[in-house]
């Protein structure tokens, strides 16, 4: 099993219904290929986290950091992991409302992270939301 974490600043400032609908997308092509993760966006930055195969998800990795609505990709995590931390879902998307708040975004953050075990990925994306501007 393999992990990749990274965090992007937005480039395009997209509709809700168009970034809503890039995440049942892009859940939809996770599926496929057997990745499961977490993506958060807090109107100007994303974090995500994708976990699965090795290949699959360098390739999809490799996908991502191609995609043209944002740049300046951090890179927070890259290696093994024995147990993925998403499992619940192909992919779960927080911060894709409109009007939504920091307190609001902090809580549906600490909702989707509280059974993560591996404090690292949880604090990774705590500390995101509660930095959101």
């Amino acid at each position: 099993m393999h992990h990749i974490g990274y965090t992007s600043r937005a480039i395009e400032n997209g509709s809700f219904v168009k970034l809503e609908q890039l995440c049942q997308t892009s859940a939809a092509h996770n599926k496929l290929v057997g990745v499961t993760g977490l993506l958060v966006f807090d109107g100007v930055r994303y974090i995500q986290l994708i976990e699965g195969e090795a290949s699959a998800v360098t390739l999809l990795m490799a996908r991502i950091a191609r995609d043209s609505r944002h740049d300046k990709i951090v890179y927070m995590i890259n290696g093994c992991t024995p147990e993925r931390a998403f499992k619940k879902w192909d992919l779960a998307c927080v911060g894709f409302q409109a009007n939504l708040s920091v307190p609001q975004l902090l809580a549906d953050v600490k909702e989707k992270v509280r059974n993560v075990t591996d404090n690292h990925i949880k604090a990774s994306f705590i500390g995101f939301a509660s930095l959101a501007k």
